[in-house]
Parts: C-alpha cells; structure tokens; sequence
C-alpha cells in the first residue's frame, strides 16, 4: 500500500533502555542511567515516494530531556513484493539529554579516571538507512533495515563514546492480525 499523501501529525514514542556502568568495564565509576520512555508529536509530509518528517519528544524516566529527529526517506516500489526505502535523518538532544548520555561529572571523573566533559545540546548523530519489506503472503511480511550512523560534534567528542560510528541490522517479521467478528 502507498502512504497517505500530504501533511499529518502523529503520536511518536520512543525507549532507551538502562545502562549499566558495571556492564561495561569501560564506564566503571560513571552513574547508572534507567530507562527511558519518550512521548511526543511527529509530522509527516508525503508527496509521492518522499516522505519527510520531524519528530519533537520528551524523556520520561533515564533523561527528562528534550530529543528528536529530523529526516527524509524516499520509498522504492520493485515490484507487487519488494519495496526499498532509502532514507537519512539527523538526531537532536538538548542539553539534559547530552549531558545524560554523553557527560561526565567531576564526581564520576573522579571515580573513573576519564576527564570530566559537560556537552551542548543540538544536532548528535547523523544515519543513513535502507529498509526492505518482502511480502510473503498478503498478512506477512519480512523487514529489514540496515543503517550507518556516526555521532557528531560534542557527543562524538565524549570519553563515554568508544566509537563515533554506529552501524546497525535489523531483522523482523510483520504479521497483520484481522479481529472480524
């Protein structure tokens, strides 16, 4: 099926799961971050085979910041079972979010030995993506999405960040579920 063209706003969510210092050998001595839900408002623009979007949330729980993203994506239609989706966004945090994830306090400076760094807000990480879905049958489908992404200016410059690139394969299966009574 093809998108809904023009201009819609959505509910976005988001999660970040805990971290851990005393899972990574490399974090001992920094705080313990717990997970987080975001919520928050998306607005899409479809005009053909490009969607573009923006999506503003805040964070409930591990960070109480401000994220979202920005980006486009352009769909490919192969053929009745094969879409692709190209696509390239760029993420924001405010100050609280970077801080969170990104920051070292002089307390934890102390603790671990890493130097203490206290991060700005704004543009994060850049990804690019391609996405596929294979229909195997009209009620199921294959997904998959594989994406580069490599964290910019003060987050890629934390002692926290072992490596500014952040490659990523995902894999699923899509089932629609019919409840006709």
């Amino acid at each position: 099926g093809t998108e809904k063209q023009g201009l819609s706003l959505v509910p976005s969510f988001g999660y970040i799961g805990d971290n851990k210092a005393d899972d990574h050998e490399e974090l001992r001595g920094l705080q313990d971050i717990d997970w987080t839900g975001e919520v928050g408002l998306r607005v899409n623009y479809v005009a053909g085979p490009s969607t573009s979007y923006g999506a503003v949330r805040l964070g409930i729980g591990g960070h109480d910041g401000v994220v979202g993203e920005i980006g486009t994506k352009y769909r490919f239609t192969v053929n009745d079972r094969l879409t692709l989706w190209t696509g390239a966004e760029l993420q924001l945090g405010d100050d609280s979010f970077t801080d969170t994830y990104f920051g070292v306090t002089g307390a934890e400076s102390a603790a671990s030995g890493m130097r203490a760094y206290d991060p700005s807000g704004g543009i994060y990480a850049a990804n690019i993506s391609l996405e596929a879905r294979y229909s195997l049958s009209p009620d199921t489908a294959i997904l998959g999405k594989v994406s580069y992404g490599r964290l910019l200016d003060d987050a890629g410059n934390s002692p926290v960040v072992s490596d500014r690139n952040q490659p990523k394969i995902n894999l699923g299966i899509a089932r629609r579920l019919n409840f006709r009574f």
